[in-house]
């Protein structure tokens, strides 16, 4: 017993071994214990030491989660502002406004009362208390969080943004065309050089004479001056002479464009200069300022951004400065050239007064973000008025015009029928009359609109007048000349053809996009004919015009088609992988690029043959394109008219090929006969090329897919023809019109690709299905979907196929599955296995069907098609299949992600639902398994006063209001339930239920409410209790305003407890640890008086409570037995909560706290003193 003295030694010396007892047995364990119980320890084991740190580490751990939960916790969150930043206080239209500049070199507007709720952010207060802070102070209810969100962002906390989302866009995006485009705009658009003490340098200027241009005395010779010099321009301009030229000067291009360059720069360099001083003036501070290139020319920039800390007549003064100094200097300019109209210095000061009128006009143009929008902004108060006038232009206006239009029509319809008018209010505010906010977003919106159309007219028109022309002019000269011509092609045009060519690129991704949202890919031939219309449209805008000066508009939109086809033809190309047509599609993307270049090619002043070289071997690749493409088509199926028709097509190729050699003769009579071989061959195989593709058109004549491929087929028609009229130089239209077409064709192609849906199909919803059931009808359900799918898409021959492969599967496999075109029959075999074997033979089943649909159109169409088939399947069948069938295919990870996002969330919405308040989560999922997806649209009627009620909805999104005799009793939102008392009750409906906006309903049959109820979800009928209770402990003053989750927690522990009339429910003196809520019936509260002075013992009523009070307070508050009884006066319903959760409740929540010691202690002084407590006990 010694050697157990303590824990620690009997761990440290059990080593050693005993001299008494008995020797164990050589060899078995009792050897090995003995070898191991011989060794010395190889530490010194402690285990209080051991114990103490655990018990650090747990505490540390839960100090971890501690701190964890108040970090997700957004109400938790402690934001601590920086210090030592200064906020400027700016006076506008009777309000406080604080200006603050954050570390970024940005500014913050702030309201008064968000800038006091800054300035409170010490570390110490939560959003919470900040949040209720502000409302004790100002009486208005902040968005705290939303704050805290842009204070952070700009680095006005010390907590920093992280911006993981931000990261992870980036690192998806990295890499990509768009990033790459976006970049190279940047850098043409804004790529900057910051010099430095531009500030100092400026504010020398200002002390040393700048002061003096903000004089009344110089704006009064500014404004004569100006006069005079716009006087001076016109004359200037009117007089019709070679030195009032902007290109040329003395004859000459070169120096006319170096000169124009050079006082370009001029004109911008005095305009940011005026900017600057004018910043200077009203004591700001230039945060930096330098050369930046815009849209490829060289520019002068200064940041005046810290105007915004001064008032509203400040900001305009410094917008207005820049103009003002354009017209200034070019006054000047052109008095200078009017009284010079023969001298050198007449012509470069002419064009340095066109450029700064022309600067001052585009600067005060309130359409464009220049100085002209800043100083309407400020005039009419309305900042970010561009964004949020072309965003209401492009939506809100026309619902509400449209909106204006059928009220109208609805009255004049009333007045042709004598109907009496409604009396109903108009909800509707799209019918209000426009407030002055609208009227400006709509005019504003649709005059830049305009003007951005007209600006990208004539940009086009001047680049090409004023910069391409004569960069070609000097390619046309001697050397040195044609050295600047490319110089100034290499560093003006091309980036700007660049940005051109890019904004295309992304036109394109932005059209598809549109399309696909509008749902136009499920109308792929309304979407053709709306771009053969433009198409024939644009081509004869190039036949009209192709003899004059706008030739080059042609010249330019066949590229630019080109450029879309191939985006579009781009996007396209994934879909196809793995397919057997997949090389067909490459070498159509090879023949869409050869023939943007030969676009491009014949834009430039080089040689034809280049261009229709180019073109050539774009027939080329179209040729190669119909070989592989007749390889997928099995000809031994098509019917005796369509080979008819590639045989006179074949026959055609030959006469189209002998036509285009006799135009290549006659174009060059001299050429060799190779030559003209190799001229004439590219119509030929374009010919020959449109008889291959035909039967691969044939295939797809009763499918989506045909409008896209018939059109790219007319495509390739009209660049046939147009290639033989181009050998007569005469083809410009026709490949205006075929690349057009080509274009229309691969979005088509696109916008119906990426609209793979089975909206159309409905699956009724069967309840009272077995698992099995379940199972096999999900299967049937997905292959009909699939091959549906296979069959819209891509044609009955297509689908066909697949169902000649499945039939050959099957009977190979020995599925004992029969497949007949979209319908799958489960033999009697298959019925018989047990349901998981059942769940992997159909999952085989689907995983060789999308293989096939691969083979036929391709991995990502496959897989695009099962998930449809997929979620257009019932949820009762979607939830079954995930468990048992989709498991055991190789794209089960895609369906079972959405699926499960799907039922969590919806699970949490049952778990909202207050009548499945008693449910556990094994009936959850039971209730979540069973009900039924609906969409109601806007105004839709869900159910009508009077009806049966045949089930139960709950609202997921949007919203129902509920009305009875004409009169809104009830808005519904999400988590409401609709039916369910009805329901319960047998009962008709009470009140007509309407859809305000487009909504998603779960609906749950009554039928498979009560199955549910009696057998897998037996809470879920006990739940109008519990919505009883909690409507109860809501009406309590007590509990009014605590959350509905807190209320839900004391409703779970709440027990009933009925009375009869008479019954004590409490004793005076008799502890009971309960807190009761009377929800029916009338107590008494007595107090028996003990007997004093010789007097008698008496009972003294107290008070006489009803449904909604409670009793039983005092005990808990006083910690003591209670002082008086409670007895029912009549037959009394209780709720009765341990004392324990009220005291929880008030240690958390200190406003419960409040009342309850506000109401005990009237009470308490009512039973010393003999008053009647107040109403609310």
């Amino acid at each position: 017993m010694d050697a157990m003295a303590t824990l620690d030694d009997v761990i440290t010396h059990a080593s050693q071994p005993t001299a008494a007892g008995a020797q164990p047995l050589p060899g078995g364990i009792w050897a090995a214990v003995r070898r191991r119980v011989a060794e010395p320890p190889a530490t010194n084991v402690r285990v209080f030491t051991i114990l103490r740190e655990r018990g650090v580490q747990q505490s540390e751990e839960l100090r971890l989660w501690t701190i964890l939960r108040e970090r997700t916790n957004p109400q938790l969150y402690r934001p601590h502002a920086i210090p030592d930043v200064a906020a400027d206080p700016v006076v506008e239209g009777g309000q406080t406004h604080y200006i603050v500049r954050t570390p970024q070199g940005a500014y913050l507007r702030l309201t008064e009362a968000q800038h006091e709720v800054w300035r409170a952010m010490d570390g110490t207060r939560t959003i919470a208390e900040l949040g209720l802070d502000a409302f004790r102070r100002h009486s208005l209810i902040l968005p705290i969080g939303e704050l805290v969100a842009t204070l952070k962002a700009e680095g006005l906390l010390l907590d920093k943004p992280v911006g993981v989302y931000r990261a992870i866009n980036e690192a998806l995006a990295r890499g990509t065309t768009r990033t790459w485009g976006r970049r190279i705009r940047r850098v043409l658009t804004g790529a900057t050089l910051t010099l430095p003490g531009i500030d100092a340098f400026y504010s020398a200027i200002y002390r040393w004479g700048g002061r003096l241009l903000f004089t009344r005395v110089f704006a009064v010779l500014a404004s004569i001056v100006a006069l005079a010099g716009i006087i001076a321009f016109g004359l200037a301009m009117s007089s019709g002479s070679d030195t009032y030229e902007v290109i040329r000067l003395n004859g000459s291009v070169m120096l006319g464009l170096a000169a124009l360059w050079a006082v370009t720069l001029l004109s911008f360099v005095i305009h940011e200069s005026a900017h600057a001083l004018a910043v200077k003036h009203f004591g700001r501070a230039l945060t930096r300022g330098g050369v930046m290139l815009y849209y490829g020319l060289p520019a002068a920039f200064v940041d005046t951004s810290d105007i915004w800390r001064s008032p509203r007549s400040a900001r305009i003064i410094v917008s207005a400065a820049g103009p003002a100094a354009d017209l200034l200097v070019g006054s000047l300019a052109a008095i200078t050239a009017y009284l010079s109209p023969d001298a050198a210095i007449g012509s470069i000061a002419y064009k340095l007064a066109f450029t700064s009128f022309v600067s001052s006009v585009f600067n005060l143009n309130p359409l464009l973000e220049l100085d002209g929008y800043y100083i309407l902004v400020d005039l009419l108060r309305m900042p970010d008025l561009r964004r949020q006038a072309l965003a209401y232009v492009r939506g809100p206006l026309w619902d509400k015009l449209g909106a204006h239009l059928r009220m109208r029509s609805t009255r004049w319809i009333r007045r042709a029928s004598r109907h009496p008018q409604a009396t109903t209010v108009n909800l509707d505010e799209r019918t209000l009359p426009f407030s002055r906010q609208e009227r400006v977003f709509a005019l504003y919106g649709a005059a830049t609109a305009l003007y951005t159309a007209l600006a990208i007219i004539g940009a086009a028109w001047f680049w090409r007048a004023q910069i391409l022309e004569p960069a070609l002019e000097l390619l046309r000269g001697v050397w040195w000349q044609q050295v600047i011509g490319a110089l100034l092609i290499l560093i003006v045009v091309l980036p700007a053809v660049a940005a051109v060519l890019l904004a295309l690129w992304e036109a394109g991704q932005t059209t598809v996009g549109w399309l696909v949202r509008r749902g136009y890919g499920r109308q792929p031939g309304l979407l053709s004919a709306f771009g053969v219309l433009l198409a024939i449209s644009a081509s004869l805008a190039v036949l009209a015009t192709q003899e004059g000066g706008w030739r080059w508009v042609g010249l330019a939109l066949g590229p630019a088609l080109w450029i879309v086809a191939l985006n579009a033809l781009l996007a396209v190309r994934p879909y196809y992988r793995g397919a057997a047509i997949y090389p067909a599609i490459l070498a159509l993307i090879a023949t869409t690029a050869l023939a943007g270049l030969a676009g491009i090619a014949r834009m430039l002043p080089i040689s034809p043959g280049i261009w229709v070289m180019l073109d050539g071997l774009a027939f080329v690749g179209l040729l190669i394109a119909g070989f592989t493409a007749l390889l997928d088509v099995d000809l031994r199926a098509a019917p005796l008219r369509e080979l008819l028709g590639t045989a006179v097509l074949l026959m055609a190729a030959f006469a189209i090929g002998g036509a285009a050699l006799f135009s290549a003769q006659t174009v060059y009579p001299t050429a060799g006969a190779l030559t003209l071989l190799i001229t004439a061959a590219p119509a030929y195989f374009g010919a020959l090329a449109l008889a291959l593709l035909l039967q691969h058109l044939f295939g797809l004549a009763d499918s989506r897919m045909v409008w896209a491929w018939a059109l790219l087929w007319a495509g390739a028609l009209v660049e046939t023809a147009g290639y033989i009229a181009d050998l007569h130089g005469r083809g410009l239209a026709l490949d205006v019109l075929g690349s057009g077409l080509w274009a229309t064709a691969w979005l088509v192609h696109l916008a119906t690709l990426r609209h793979l849906t089975l909206s159309e199909f409905r699956w009724e919803h069967i309840p009272n299905m077995s698992e099995s059931d379940r199972l096999a009808r999900a299967f049937q359900l997905t292959y009909h979907g699939c091959y549906a799918m296979l069959h819209s898409v891509y044609g009955e021959r297509r689908a066909r196929a697949l169902d000649d492969r499945m039939d050959i599967l099957a009977a190979t496999a020995d599925w004992d599955v029969t497949l007949d075109h979209e319908r799958a029959r489960i033999g009697a075999q298959v019925r018989t296995l047990p349901i998981a074997e059942q769940g992997a033979r159909f999952a085989e089943v689907l995983r060789y069907t999308v293989a096939e649909i691969e083979q036929i159109a391709g991995v990502a169409f496959a897989r695009r098609c099962i998930q449809a088939a997929y979620d257009a399947l019932p949820w009762p069948e979607r939830e079954t299949a995930s468990r048992l069938c989709f498991p055991d295919t190789p794209w089960a990870r895609e369906l079972s992600s959405s699926f499960g996002d799907i039922r969590a969330a919806r699970l949490r919405l049952l778990r909202q639902v207050d009548i499945f308040l008693n449910c556990d989560d094994e009936e959850l999922e039971a209730l979540a398994s069973s009900v039924v997806e609906q969409t109601c649209a806007a105004g839709a009627i869900v159910l009508r006063s009077g009806a049966p009620v045949p089930g139960i909805w709950i609202i997921e999104a949007g919203e129902i209001i509920a009305r009875r005799g004409g009169r809104i009793v009830a808005e519904l939102h999400r988590g409401d339930v609709i039916g369910v008392e009805e329901v319960l009750g047998g009962k008709p409906c009470l009140h007509t239920y309407r859809a305000t906006v487009a909504s998603s309903l779960l609906y749950l049959p009554a039928d498979e409410f009560f199955r549910l109820t009696a057998e897998r979800a037996p809470h879920a009928a006990d739940g109008m209790e519990s919505v009883e209770v909690l409507r109860l402990l809501e009406r309590v003053p007590l509990f009014a305003d605590l959350p509905r989750n807190t209320l839900r927690g004391l409703v779970a522990i709440a027990e009933q407890r009925t009375y009869p009339a008479r019954t004590v429910v409490v004793r005076q003196g008799t502890p009971s640890g309960t807190f009761f809520i009377i929800r029916k019936g009338t107590a008494a509260v007595v107090r028996r008086e003990a007997a004093t002075n010789g007097a008698p013992a008496t009972t003294r009523p107290i008070a006489r409570l009803g449904p909604q009070e409670f009793f039983g307070e005092l005990e808990l508050l006083r910690n003591a037995p209670p002082v008086a009884s409670v007895i029912a006066l009549t037959s009394l319903t209780v709720l009765a909560l341990p004392h324990a959760a009220i005291q929880a409740l008030v240690h958390s929540d200190g406003g419960v706290s409040r009342r309850l010691e506000r109401i005990g202690s009237g009470r308490l002084k009512a039973l010393e003193g003999g008053e009647r407590p107040h109403a609310e006990v």
